[in-house]
């Protein structure tokens, strides 16, 4: 076999494998970049979630404190029926 077929088969095969890694490169590179769309929008799904939940925490934090307000109002007037139920006695 002569010099120039095996350069010109060495070449071909070169420039085949060059074009098979970019294609391999490419494909590789619109995964990541589908993963990174997909990323995005989880974390965009979770942050929404995250504010959801913080709200629906400020609300039950709400109630809970007029509860804790309620129960102290009913605490004082049971104390003071209790008061007066006691000065009754006397």
């Amino acid at each position: 076999m002569g010099t120039k077929p095996l350069v010109a088969l060495s070449v071909a095969l070169l420039l085949f494998g060059i074009g098979l890694g970019y294609l391999m490169w490419g494909r590789g590179t619109t995964t990541l970049r589908d993963e990174a769309a997909s990323a995005k929008s989880r974390l965009a799904e979770q942050s929404s979630r995250v504010d959801e939940l913080q709200s629906k925490l400020t609300e039950a934090e709400s109630r809970l404190e007029q509860a804790n307000q309620a129960l102290r109002r009913e605490r004082e007037l049971r104390q003071r029926y209790e008061e007066l139920a006691s000065e009754g006695r006397k």
